[in-house]
């Protein structure tokens, strides 16, 4: 049986139609990464209505596509993130630059909240843990200009393959060089 094409309006049920425009209603307010999944979602809705849909176009036309408007439209205006300061204590910087809790950090290093407020109040971190407290800052540093603390945090901790999953395994280096190349990337 093969099925007609349907249009917006007979595929959205009761959605609104903005829900899907780019920078209203839900894209407005979301990262990639969730816009991303959101039209998934929507995607696998309409094949479960049985809509005839075509497949998105491959991650090459998606990269030559994104690079294009990119450079047609090279910023969208929004609030500069609030300077941080670094103080010198690795504990106070990558929750200034990262956004990442004092839980985070804990659940992350596998110890406990009140462990990681005692190096942070002593100004001091056990040697063993000081080579991913450092590229944790690092990361932080270079994610909080563009995003902000609470964007920072978001890259970190949300999608599939999280970087502070990475960090948890051990993984340091790809989570900075996944840091460095959004920092040099074209939407800069």
């Amino acid at each position: 049986m093969t099925l007609a094409p349907a249009t917006f309006d007979e595929v959205t049920g009761p959605m609104s139609a903005d829900t899907l425009k780019a920078g209203t209603g839900f894209a407005g307010q979301r990262t990639g990464t969730e816009y991303g999944s959101y039209v998934e979602y929507v995607f696998a809705r309409f094949v479960a209505w049985g809509v005839e849909v075509q497949l998105p176009p491959s991650n090459e036309i998606l990269d030559e596509q994104i690079v294009r408007a990119a450079r047609e439209r090279p910023f969208v205006s929004s609030a500069r993130p609030e300077a941080v300061k670094l103080t010198g204590n690795l504990v106070a910087d990558i929750r200034a630059t990262s956004g990442l809790t004092t839980s985070d950090l804990a659940s992350l290093l596998g110890t406990t909240e009140r462990t990681v407020a005692a190096w942070r109040r002593k100004g001091k971190v056990p040697e063993d843990r000081r080579k991913m407290l450092e590229a944790l800052r690092a990361v932080g540093t270079i994610l909080v200009g563009g995003l902000g603390r609470a964007g920072a945090r978001r890259w970190l901790t949300e999608g599939p393959n999280a970087p502070i999953d990475l960090l948890a395994d051990g993984r340091v280096n790809e989570v900075l060089a996944r840091a460095q190349r959004y920092e040099t990337s074209v939407a800069d």
